[in-house]
């Protein structure tokens, strides 16, 4: 009797230990589509255009469109981007004027 409990507390233990890991599985690849919808996309489209501006010979646009993204950077950095994201950094860029 004592060995059908020992059999059943491992095999529930075990089972357990199975869905942590899928669980953790699935927050990594959650995590990593915010990543890459919420962070890199519009980082990555914002400095390129910053790039153009520098090749293009419009310094002062390209220095002002830094400092704009170094204060969001400096409010997602803050708020461990649970708070502000830099999804709608584009957005937020062309309604100051850059």
């Amino acid at each position: 009797m004592k060995s059908n409990k020992a059999i059943v507390l491992l095999s529930i233990c075990c089972l357990i230990l199975f869905c942590s890991c899928i669980y953790l599985r699935y927050r990594l690849y959650v995590s990593s589509l915010f990543l890459q919808s919420d962070v890199k996309a519009p980082v990555g489209i914002f400095m390129q255009e910053i790039v153009e501006d520098l090749d293009n010979g419009r310094s002062a646009e390209a220095e002002r469109k830094i400092r704009f993204l170094e204060k969001e950077w400096q409010a997602f950095r803050v708020n461990s981007g649970f708070v502000e994201g830099l999804g709608d950094l584009l957005v937020k860029a062309r309604e100051s004027g850059l």
